[in-house]
């Protein structure tokens, strides 16, 4: 299976409501030991899902607002601190390299953003999706 990425929405009073964002990696995707960060751009492909849509059998890793970044030169990415999941990992007594996805909450992105640049792009992408229909 290839990497992709899934956005978990769902309905909140009638309004379309982005929540999680999940990427798939694949277990051994990463190089736990050279890569400290990784960037993934706004404008990565995703595929809508609904929760009930979701069912998860790989190993996940959600991430915390802590571990999220920003870099002035990828303004419109946002970056995984690969070296602070690590750490969580093994201080836990997990191991990274089974890990297969992330999983991260779409509110904890944009504050890191500190703009509403994704869920602005899931609703478009939801809209042209759904007006086909």
């Amino acid at each position: 299976m290839s990497k992709h990425i899934s956005v978990l929405y769902d309905f909140i009073d009638d309004q379309f409501v982005p929540m999680k964002y999940v990427v798939y990696l694949g277990a051994g995707f990463i190089n736990w030991d050279k890569n400290n960060s990784m960037y993934i751009p706004v404008e990565a492909h995703f595929r809508l899902q609904e929760p009930d849509d979701f069912t998860s059998d790989v190993v996940s890793m959600s991430i915390s607002y802590d571990e999220l970044l920003r870099h002035h030169e990828k303004p419109n990415s946002f970056g995984i601190n690969l070296a602070l999941v690590k750490k969580r990992v093994e201080k836990a007594g997990g191991d990274v390299w089974s890990i297969e996805q992330f999983i991260l909450l779409i509110s904890d992105i944009e504050e890191v953003m500190q703009a509403p640049l994704l869920s602005e792009r899931i609703r478009q992408v939801y809209k042209e999706k759904h007006a086909k229909e």
